[in-house]
């Protein structure tokens, strides 16, 4: 069994009383708080897809979209990219956008700055403005108030009733710009204008008027109202007024005010309160926000990109998005990580150990140690004091709460005893050779291993009581970490060699043989459920023991380099990768042969700096103290993925073939479409984890998933005609399901899609069945001299019906069916068939599958499309299903459905092979072949006899059967295929012989010619 740490718990506990005393006793002193920082900012502009850096308007649709307007046009972010909706096929005609807004309905209301108005519905834009004036075509600001929504201009204020545009008639108003709008929990609408002066309007009336001078110095920028209904007014400095309503009327007096000073952000042009309570600004020179419950302005010091800040959203998942007249658009998200302030002395520094201990952070830098308690003020002490300027390379403490620090070329490996304050190095003095000390192992028994480039010391009563290196078999003794088994043997990681056992005094070396690539082990983690282990070797997660070997682990599809550490916590397992943190389930990690979906905790999601190779973090109650480059950040793992927040998918656009057609509930299509894309979105913009589960009713009953990080438009080809439900919905990791959205599709029926067509194909098949089956019977009763002769003439007469009928189907192939039937039966003779007259009634209906092709395909003059060439050679399997129940002449089927297969195995439909390929198909592939070499086409004339032998001779036992082919060769030879082509054509009118395999090598020709 693999060690457990049992005397952890007791250990912990006894460190924490011993670092309290330490830090009691010791001359400590607090320097100033570290400002936590954890927020991400991320800036879109015109390399990620937006037309300019100038973005105007911001707003979040409750559809969980982004859409941004500027003098770019309009755009609309779905977490992948950024899409023009300013075109005039879907009505947008403006590119100069000014205000955005979500009404009550969902509906999208667009402020552009010549146009007037605009709203969105059902995937189409709708002009709203009065053709007879030129008036309030400059729209600055909306809200709405009982349903109804009002829009300050550049000419004073409007409302829309029935889609028309209605003037607000105030004088004091009309004639100015109104900035901003905002509505009360009475219906009030509260605005800035020109003069910089505050409004409030109640039933279309002038209810009040409040100058500068009165609540505030200067001119008001913006106002907005909050959701305990106070006022909050941004000015042009950085005075912020809020009044509070206290009275019953709306003159000052009814009025309180609060003034704050925003500490240098100055102009606010829009004021938004979040979701938290939060009242943010946007000003000029920046942004920050307001805490209403004690008065207090915080300024955002991580939005180094806030400038000249017009607008602000918050979108489902609760980010926060601001757009900038000149940077573009910018995200703030509330990051998985907290990290020092750049005040902090730790910060900047290379960090290769955090140790969590009675509610103290030790943190070894390369430039020495810094003590921290657990809200990060820093403590400066003699044991600072001891370790300035040192490298230290691991921290822990042993089963008496002593302190053990591994060093660098300075102090060895050095204990400290909290309760005496003594510090007791082991060094060279003690006979450890080396400089370069990597890890302290407190071992169950009491003794101290340490690791280091000279191998592993044992330390008993602060003596070295054994040394195991090159001498004992660690041919590579630079050790990088340590675990204690159960029997108290020791394994420990080489830089180079794999692994060594230490038992019983002999040393074991493990590398390729228990089934590892590389011989770096950077970490061995024992599993908390089992008797195996976790071991790096850098690039790769091994999962095993010494008995039976290990194995890969799942690839991680996030995050690249070494795996620097391993954390187990539940069913997660947590794994530290040179720019990243990873959160992976551990079941989907021992799946071999497979991909395990990480949660990525990198830069995006606040990660200051890259991580440290073979660094020492540290997973406590407090959350997981990370080593980088540039000092520790601090993640939440229990804040720090946004579990419990619904996910939110959408249909991006839907395409019937190449159109556009605009998303709704209900999409039409026409018969001829062969291709149906749609493009779906989760619209998430934390990178968060979540699959895609779609179906398509009527064609499918199973859903499909699309893994996060996999998606790709959904293709649905040549769906036959008639109505299908598309349903899809996302799930989170978390298991948190999204609302499952529909659409009905419906596809107009072909012409031969339509019952009454079969209806009418069943009747004249069963009709000439009849007739041939009435004059068979009548036949009977004629001499038996005539017997044969009449069977054949009414045979002929039956099904030269139905071949005429499949050959006038095609206004290139009369008379095609006979020729055909002629070469098939002098064939099927010649090769010592008892019966040919059965091959040429088969041959005769060959072709009758012709019936279900569209007539726009089948007598196209052009080369052939792909999609075209497909639903060509869709006609064997059509003629079969025609034919399965006629019964008159056996193998019709046979000849129906096989006849475009190739002797070599790459023909249509079924890629028959050989002698695998019924007989009577093999010569009428052979009989079709001449027929279409030999007779005109449209675009040129027949190929002459030489080119004929050639091409049969080249196709034998590839396209061709090769007996067969080598009779036709006879027949072309000794005149007898010429005979039969004029004896057949006797009834043609004139028409040029391009059969369906002209179609078919038009389509290769013009596929080789495009190579």
């Amino acid at each position: 069994m693999i060690g457990k740490h049992k005397k952890a718990i007791g250990s912990l506990f006894l460190a924490a009383i011993v670092s309290a005393a330490f830090l009691f006793f010791t001359d400590a002193s607090a320097a100033a708080k570290s400002n936590l920082t954890d927020y991400v900012e991320t800036l879109y502009a015109s390399e990620s897809g937006i037309s300019t850096n100038e973005s105007n308007a911001i707003v979040a649709t409750s559809d969980g979209y982004i859409w941004t307007g500027g003098y770019g046009g309009l755009m609309r972010y779905d977490g992948r990219s950024f899409e023009n909706f300013s075109r005039s096929d879907i009505g947008m005609t403006s590119t100069s956008i000014r205000a955005l807004f979500e009404d009550s309905t969902g509906r999208l209301w667009v402020g552009t700055n010549e146009q007037g108005i605009f709203y969105y519905d059902n995937g189409t834009f709708h002009n709203i403005n009065d053709p007879q004036s030129t008036e309030h075509l400059s729209v600055r600001c909306f809200t709405e108030s009982e349903g109804t929504i009002y829009a300050g201009t550049s000419d004073g204020m409007i409302r829309i009733t029935e889609n028309q545009i209605m003037p607000l008639d105030i004088d004091t108003i009309n004639g100015r710009t109104v900035y901003t709008l905002s509505t009360d929990k009475y219906g009030n609408l509260w605005g800035v204008e020109t003069s910089g002066s505050l409004f409030c309007i109640r039933n279309n009336l002038l209810a009040s008027w409040f100058s500068p001078g009165l609540f505030w110095q200067n001119y008001a920028y913006s106002a907005a109202v909050t959701s305990n209904n106070e006022i909050i007014v941004g000015t042009n400095t950085d005075e912020i007024a809020i009044l509070t309503h206290t009275g019953t009327g709306y003159k000052a007096s009814d009025f309180t005010s609060t003034t704050l000073k925003a500490n240098g952000i100055t102009a606010t042009n829009y004021i938004y309160e979040t979701a938290d309570g939060m009242v943010w600004l946007c000003a000029d020179s920046g942004t920050g926000y307001i805490n209403l419950s004690n008065r207090t302005f915080t300024h955002a010091a991580f939005a180094k990109n806030a400038q000249s800040l017009g607008c602000m959203t918050q979108d489902h998942e609760g980010n926060i998005w601001m757009s900038s007249s000149t940077k573009g658009v910018i995200k703030f998200t509330k990051g998985a990580y907290s990290r020092l302030g750049d005040n902090s002395p730790v910060s900047g520094n290379v960090v290769n150990s955090v140790y969590y201990s009675g509610g103290y952070y030790y943190i070894g830098t390369e430039s020495g140690l810094f003590i921290c308690d657990s809200s990060w003020n820093t403590i400066e002490n003699a044991l600072t004091q001891y370790f300035s300027g040192v490298s230290i390379r691991h921290i822990t403490s042993d089963h008496e709460g002593r302190l053990w620090f591994c060093t660098y070329y300075s102090k060895g490996a050095v204990r400290y005893d909290p309760s005496t304050g003594e510090f007791r190095p082991f060094y060279h003095d003690d006979g450890i050779k080396g400089e370069k000390l990597r890890m302290v192992l407190p071992l169950s028994n009491g003794d101290i291993a340490i690791g280091s480039s000279e191998g592993i010391y044992i330390v008993r009563n602060d003596t070295i009581v054994a040394h195991y290196g090159q001498s004992d078999g660690m041919k590579n003794p630079f050790i990088l970490c340590m675990v204690e088994l159960d029997d108290g043997s020791i394994l420990v990681g080489s830089d180079g060699l794999g692994l060594y056992l230490i038992k019983d005094g002999v040393v074991t070396n493990y590398h390729r043989n228990v089934g590892f690539a590389g011989g770096v082990i950077l970490r061995i983690v024992p599993d908390d459920r089992s008797d195996n282990l976790w071991v790096s070797t850098g690039s790769e997660l091994y999962y095993g023991n010494l008995t039976d070997g290990f194995s890969k682990t799942a690839v991680l599809d996030k995050g690249s380099g070494s795996i620097f550490e391993i954390y187990l916590s539940g069913e997660n397992v947590w794994i530290l990768r040179n720019s990243s943190l990873l959160k992976v389930n551990r079941s989907q990690l021992l799946t071999p042969d497979s991909t395990a979906v990480c949660v990525e905790y990198g830069k995006a999601r606040g990660l200051i700096a890259p991580l440290v190779a073979n660094s020492w973090s540290s997973l406590s109650e407090q959350g997981f103290a990370v080593c980088t480059t540039a000092g520790v950040c601090l993640l939440d793992i229990t804040e720090s993925d946004n579990s419990g927040i619904v996910p939110v998918i959408a249909a991006n656009s839907v395409y019937a073939d190449a159109d556009n057609v605009p998303v709704s509930k209900n999409i039409r299509i026409d018969s001829s479409v062969h291709r149906v894309t749609i493009d779906l979105s989760v619209l998430s913009y934390n990178q968060r984890p979540v699959d895609i589960y779609y179906r398509l009713d009527g064609f499918s009953s199973e859903w499909t998933v699309m893994r996060y990080g996999s998606f790709t438009p959904i293709v649905y080809t040549n769906l036959p005609g008639g109505e299908y439900t598309f349903r899809y919905k996302a799930i989170s990791s978390d298991g948190i399901a999204s609302e499952e959205h529909n659409i009905i599709i419906i596809k107009e029926k072909s012409l031969f899609e339509h019952a009454w067509v079969w209806i009418l194909i069943g009747v004249l098949v069963a009709a000439s069945a009849y007739i041939c089956a009435r004059l068979i019977m009548n036949a009977k009763v004629i001499a038996e001299k005539k017997k044969k002769e009449g069977y054949k003439r009414i045979t002929d007469q039956g099904l030269l019906t139905i071949a005429n009928t499949i050959d006038a189907k095609d206004a290139y192939t009369n008379g095609h069916s006979r020729r055909v039937a002629a070469y098939s039966r002098e064939l099927a003779s010649r090769l010592g068939v008892k019966d040919p007259e059965n091959i040429y009634y088969i041959a005769l209906l060959h072709d009758i599958g012709k019936i279900g092709i569209p007539d726009n395909i089948l007598n196209k003059p052009d080369t052939l499309t792909p999609e075209e060439y497909k639903i060509i050679q869709r006609h064997p399997v059509i003629g079969g299903e025609i034919l399965r129940d006629f019964t008159a002449v056996s193998g019709i089927v046979d000849g129906a459905m096989y006849h475009h297969e190739r002797y070599d195995g790459t023909g249509y439909c079924k890629g028959l092979k050989g002698e695998d390929i019924p007989f009577f198909a093999r010569i009428i592939g052979v009989a079709d072949a001449y027929d279409a070499m030999s007779s005109a086409r449209c675009y040129r004339p027949a190929l002459s006899r030489e080119k004929i032998i050639s091409e049969l001779e080249d196709g034998s036992a590839t396209q061709f059967d090769p007996t067969v082919a080598k009779v036709m060769l006879e027949m072309i030879d000794d005149g007898t295929a010429d005979r039969l082509a004029e004896n057949s054509s006797a009834c043609e009118h004139g028409h040029s012989n391009i059969r369906l395999c002209d179609l078919e090598e038009r389509f290769e020709q013009s596929d080789t010619d495009e190579q």
